[in-house]
């Protein structure tokens, strides 16, 4: 199985060499490597304590190497079922006193009773509005029919008078009046002019002489009437009612909170804002209700048995073809671990939408109980550095031929590996994950919830190291659609997924996560994304706080 291993990476389309790591990792991280070495994870010690060697032996100086790394999958239990993590509405701690985040611009409620008052007023007058506007409409369809029925009237009575004109009717004399074939029988006939000829003499009246003026006759309707203007479209009856009217407040997307209290799809809060009261504007600590699909929750303070592990929040491990970006590579690309009350140690933040967390309990469950653990190296991640990396990575594939077609040949492009706008990173349906094999765990407490912690593991070989952004890191031999749950269940494995790689995507999979084709450790929660399609997140803030306290 090792052969077999070397063998699978030997397929991939460039070398993947150690990368070195800084030597100041934060406090209380173990420091190491990307590559056959171990990544850093708070509080965990792989080292056996002091007092469990024979006290006959002096131990011998060694470096210090970390977990091992494993080429063949085990999946004999570690845990038994009772050790494993218990499920709390699909998490292993309540949502109670977890830290959440808007992903959004989002109003604050005073209690979801008032969001459903607002949203009703919108939808009454949208009713209104579509009456209003089908009323108008059969208006407007019966003033054309009446319109073409005139018409037709008109010019039915033209016609009409045409067959009735008789031979002999009056023809319009010169000045355009209408003169009478023959004189009234009151009326005398005038003598002949002087001069006249015979002809002149024969002449008819209406020839010789026009007849008096007359008033013009009333022209006919079809004939001088002009149609009407079309109506233009009316104002709506009333103005649209705002669907955040009576609002306490509105909290910008990043905004942190203490979640108190979870109902239905609403969570209570507690937050820090600018807020209206006694028609007054206010700054500081407040209590309401926001909508939680539309928010982000850190998963270290519902699933604590992962392994989290947010490299780019310490020391990046981005590379292409092993060769390090510029001003990527080796940097803290955003704040990494913060003190965590809730565990009771400083822990890496790392939010998802709400909606992904249950998922990736279940993909953490079907790992543990074969005794295996996920690692978190990335979920949330800010805009600023995704076009930071794409940036880098763009000058990289500039300056080095063999990066280029690794990155942007067919059936491949740069968007595959890094994205150059928002990323499902940004919109909080995405994550960055790897697997280790659990070696030893504790129980721990969180108010009067009991948990698990992971403290010591060994790392699985993968096909490539974390974040190689290249075509030596796609599950799959050729792009699948990123948004269909089910394309990629016909594509063909890349040659450079291994037996290890495989059982992750399984964990995923099974728990309704969808691989990216591109990249061995990147999964989707599509059924999040169809949750908040209208209202995704920029990804325009960065996590710098936590508020995480015990449940009760």
């Amino acid at each position: 199985m090792p052969g077999l291993a070397v063998l699978l990476l030997l397929c991939t389309s460039c070398k993947i060499p150690d990368i070195e790591m800084p030597d100041a990792p934060p406090e209380n991280v173990q420091q190491a490597g990307v590559t056959g070495k171990a990544p850093p994870v708070l509080n965990i010690q792989n080292e056996a304590p002091e007092t469990d060697r024979p006290e006959a032996q002096q131990p011998e100086p060694k470096e210090e190497t970390g977990p091992k790394i494993l080429t063949a999958l085990e999946t004999a239990p570690v845990l038994t079922a009772e050790q494993l993590p218990d499920s709390y509405n699909g998490l292993e701690l309540p949502v109670q006193g977890a830290t959440g985040y808007t992903s959004v611009y989002l109003p604050l409620w005073r209690s979801p009773s008032d969001s459903d008052a607002a949203q009703q007023a919108v939808a009454e007058w949208k009713k209104r509005e579509e009456v209003r506007r089908q009323q108008a409409a059969l208006e407007e369809a019966q003033r054309k029919i009446e319109e073409a029925a005139r018409q037709a009237a008109a010019a039915s009575t033209a016609a009409t008078t045409d067959e009735a004109d008789p031979e002999g009717s009056p023809a319009p004399s010169a000045d355009g009046t209408e003169a009478p074939a023959t004189p009234a029988a009151d009326t005398p006939e005038a003598p002949p002019a002087e001069g006249t000829t015979e002809a002149a003499e024969s002449a008819s009246p209406s020839e010789a002489a026009p007849a008096p003026e007359s008033a013009p006759a009333e022209p006919a309707p079809a004939e001088h009437a002009l149609a009407e203007p079309a109506p233009g479209p009316e104002p709506p009856a009333d103005p649209e009612p705002s669907p955040v009217a009576g609002a306490m407040a509105m909290l910008p997307s990043g905004t942190d909170f203490t979640i108190l209290e979870e109902q239905g799809k609403w969570w209570k809060v507690q937050c820090t804002a600018d807020y209206q009261e006694d028609g007054e504007k206010r700054h500081g600590e407040i209590i309401g209700w926001v909508e939680h699909r539309y928010c982000l929750i850190n998963l270290p303070d519902v699933i604590p048995s992962m392994i989290y592990n947010a490299t780019n929040g310490y020391s990046s491990v981005f590379a292409s073809c092993g060769k390090p970006l510029k001003n990527i590579t080796g940097k803290a690309l955003y704040t990494g671990a913060l003190t965590n009350q809730r565990l009771g140690q400083k822990e890496f933040m790392m939010p998802v939408l709400y909606a992904m967390a249950p998922r990736l309990y279940s993909a953490q469950h079907a790992a543990l109980a074969q005794g295996n653990c996920l690692i978190l190296y990335e979920a949330y991640r800010p805009l600023e550095t995704q076009t930071d990396v794409s940036r880098a990575l763009k000058t990289l594939m500039n300056e080095d031929a063999e990066v280029k077609a690794a990155v942007n040949s067919s059936p491949w492009s740069i968007g595959w590996f890094i994205a150059t706008g928002a990323s499902n990173h940004q919109h909080g349906y995405a994550v960055d994950v790897s697997l280790a094999r659990v070696v030893s765990s504790e129980e721990r407490h969180s108010g009067t919830y009991r948990y698990i912690r992971i403290n010591q593991y060994d790392l699985y070989q993968m096909p490539t190291p974390i974040h190689e952004l290249s075509r030596a890191a796609a599950a799959f031999t050729t792009p699948v659609g990123s948004n269909s749950t089910t394309a990629w269940k016909s594509a063909k494995l890349a040659p450079g997924m291994n037996q290890t790689a495989i059982a992750l995507q399984g964990y995923c999979t099974s728990a309704e996560l969808t691989p990216l084709a591109s990249e061995w450790w990147h999964f989707n929660d599509l059924a999040a994304r169809q949750s908040v399609l209208g209202s995704l997140g920029k990804g325009d803030f960065e996590i710098r706080s936590c508020r995480s306290t015990a449940p009760e």
